[in-house]
């Protein structure tokens, strides 16, 4: 329920306060201040000089300067009204409107791509990805799965058809396995998948971990497919020319601006994804 999400956030607000007072400057890492870490932020780093804010990479948003649609506005005036109840600081920032993650109010951000970073004005500390050790490939034809929420598309049944057939057809002599976001709902674009041979992850006894740690333990499939999933950006950074990665109409499914959508092209091209449209 919510008092109970209420309650694991001032448990957890108390273990973050325990250790900023610990330290005579504290750096604290967010990926977002969009969920919990919007009610960190209210709370312990603005008005404070020794509290640092600083953004790493993690999905799309940390690379696309994007704003914040209604649902998401209506998502965080329900959050605020709650939070407030409870005594905790959730807040609305006036960034969100053309930053949704608020990755223009850090310190410094970490990022892999700094020459898009143009929409940031501040410290950018430039990350790569370890080159992960290239094994035997396995035979195997990974879809990554996303929400549906996630994408801009209202007939994601006629999608998740064509896209499950097209992928089908080009890969009859691999194991297709479907691997679902942690947010998904299963009852959604799975059963179509399903249809068309495409195995659960779980189903098959794989770890449920991101693709991302999975391939680092030696689980190295030879395709991998996604909507705009951004693991399939880390998969290209970690494995290079050794895996085959395909974003299936990506472009067109993201939520974003034109702007937005020229530098996710401009990534695709750079670490080698191939569209499929």
């Amino acid at each position: 329920s919510s008092i109970n999400v209420m309650r694991q956030v001032k448990a957890a607000l108390q273990e973050v306060e325990q250790n900023i007072e610990s330290y005579a400057e504290t750096h604290i890492f967010m990926a977002t201040l969009f969920k919990f870490q919007n009610v960190v932020y209210n709370t312990y780093v603005i008005n404070n000089p020794h509290v640092k804010y600083f953004n790493y990479p993690d999905g799309n948003d940390s690379i696309l300067l994007r704003g914040m649609g209604k649902k998401k506005k209506v998502t965080i005036l329900v959050k605020s009204v709650l939070a407030n109840l409870c005594g905790i600081k959730y807040r609305y920032q006036p960034t969100f409107a053309k930053d949704r993650i608020g990755i223009t109010l850090a310190d410094k951000v970490y990022t892999f791509f700094p020459d898009l970073m143009d929409f940031y004005t501040g410290e950018i500390q430039t990350l790569q990805l370890p080159s992960v050790t290239y094994l035997q490939k396995e035979t195997l034809c990974v879809f990554l799965g996303m929400p549906v929420t996630d994408l801009a598309i209202k007939d994601w049944c006629t999608l998740a058809q064509t896209a499950a057939q097209f992928i089908a057809n080009h890969n009859k002599k691999l194991l297709l396995v479907y691997k679902p976001h942690p947010r998904e709902d299963l009852t959604m674009m799975y059963p179509i998948f399903k249809r068309y041979g495409f195995q659960l992850w779980s189903e098959l006894g794989y770890n449920q971990d991101s693709i991302e740690k999975i391939v680092c333990e030696g689980l190295q499939p030879r395709r991998v497919y996604s909507w705009c999933s951004s693991a399939l950006i880390n998969l290209k950074l970690m494995l290079h020319g050794h895996i085959e990665c395909y974003a299936y109409k990506g472009l067109e499914l993201i939520d974003a601006g034109p702007k937005a959508k020229q530098k996710l092209a401009i990534i695709y091209e750079r670490v080698g994804i191939k569209q499929i449209q």
